[in-house]
């Protein structure tokens, strides 16, 4: 038997902070089950074990790979079947050396591998000659960069959801950024005002399948203040604006970075977040996301027929994925993040959004945070690039 056989005989156990993170998974009877903080039941489907974990505040994946009560549950399961695997949201070195101390076998890519392509700087290193798929862009120590007079993206290495993400549209922006960093290396980017849009693929053993196209919600207030915050997706727009060029444009990016994620031994999701020129109706690479985007469950309900979460699972799993991942044309979903006036969200407001729509509220204070995640499978909250439609703005009023 095959390393790939073996494994697939394994249950599957993902270990999640938050449970949202792991309700696409694929429900098969006896071979998944979840961990995860207590009082999250109430979202879980009854053929999930669930192992909940008690405590006065919620733990992250690797604190609660670490539980006893953990601990004690997958060894047993471990035993009893020969052999478990473990995914979780995203891999660190302490998630890593937990489970090659207990003999489980994580699925997850190397957290090594997933932070040198997602980094805004060593991404770049990473990428090579692949760097052709970016906007005009270079790599410096941050004292040296100069202001030409004209609007650039400047990014710190490590970033996240827009946070660590500037536009310097001065020359005292930027004098004021070398003040305080004068020897950090950034990434200078060529500063490109068009739509985003995201999708989410799948490296497998013998190749990649490429994902549905989502349009990018970013920076849109009174869900944020912050003006590169990723705010939500939808895909219903995105069918919407993408003509034929734009989609064989986005085929070669993602089959040209999957296929360098899979020679560097990578498997399972990666996302890619893309700007269009619509000047030269090009699209460009911003960021690679190599790792289980968030995303992915919401987008996966949407899904009839091979779901991006299904998909993912039997690449971790080694295993070739020959059908296509099922299209989607409709969908949207736009979330609501703590900002400096706004730490918490009325009931009453909450209640009137969960009346329209699917809702999931949240607990972090956090800057920037997530507080309610609004998602609606048939419709969408854009009208066009950086304009809301009407359930949108109605949604936006609620907010504000």
């Amino acid at each position: 038997m095959t390393k790939v056989q073996q494994a697939s005989q394994f249950p599957i156990v993902y270990v999640t902070r938050d449970i949202e993170r792991a309700l696409a998974m694929p429900k098969i009877p006896g071979k998944t089950a979840i961990i995860t903080n207590v009082n999250q039941t109430h979202e879980l489907p009854a053929e999930y074990p669930l192992i909940e974990i008690p405590g006065t505040k919620l733990l992250d994946s690797r604190e609660l790979l670490q539980n006893t009560q953990t601990v004690a549950y997958i060894n047993k399961l471990k035993e009893a079947c020969g052999g478990v695997n473990i995914v979780v949201f995203k891999s660190s070195v302490q998630i890593e050396r937990t489970c090659a101390k207990h003999g489980w076998n994580l699925l997850n890519n190397s957290s090594l591998l997933t932070n040198e392509i997602e980094n805004k700087v060593s991404g770049v290193y990473w990428l090579g000659e692949l760097g052709k798929l970016l906007p005009p862009h270079s790599v410096q120590i941050l004292k040296n960069v100069t202001w030409a007079s004209k609007p650039f993206i400047l990014q710190f290495n490590r970033a996240h959801t827009g946070q660590g993400t500037m536009l310097i549209s001065s020359e005292a922006d930027l004098h004021k950024l070398q003040e305080t960093f004068p020897e950090r290396e950034v990434r200078v980017t060529t500063f490109i005002d068009g739509p985003m849009f995201t999708s989410n693929n799948i490296v497998h053993a013998n190749g990649v399948l490429v994902g549905n196209v989502s349009y990018q919600i970013t920076g849109i207030k009174p869900f944020t203040d912050n003006p590169f915050a990723t705010i939500g997706n939808d895909w219903g727009l995105a069918h919407k604006l993408f003509d034929d060029s734009l989609q064989e444009q986005h085929r070669a990016m993602v089959e040209l970075v999957g296929e360098k994620l899979r020679f560097a031994g990578y498997k399972g999701l990666f996302g890619i977040d893309m700007v269009l020129d619509e000047k030269e109706h090009t699209l460009m690479l911003i960021e690679i996301n190599a790792r289980q985007p968030a995303s992915t469950t919401f987008e996966s309900t949407l899904q009839h027929g091979l779901t991006t979460f299904a998909a993912h699972i039997q690449a971790l799993l080694g295993k070739a994925v020959t059908a296509p991942l099922a299209k989607i044309t409709a969908g949207s979903q736009i979330i609501i993040r703590t900002t400096v006036d706004r730490k918490s969200l009325t009931m009453s407001r909450v209640n009137e959004l969960a009346n329209k729509y699917a809702v999931r509220l949240y607990t972090n204070e956090k800057p920037g945070a997530d507080l309610l995640r609004i998602m609606w499978p048939e419709g969408s909250m854009m009208k066009d690039h950086a304009k809301l439609s009407d359930a949108g703005l109605a949604t936006a009023k609620l907010t504000a």
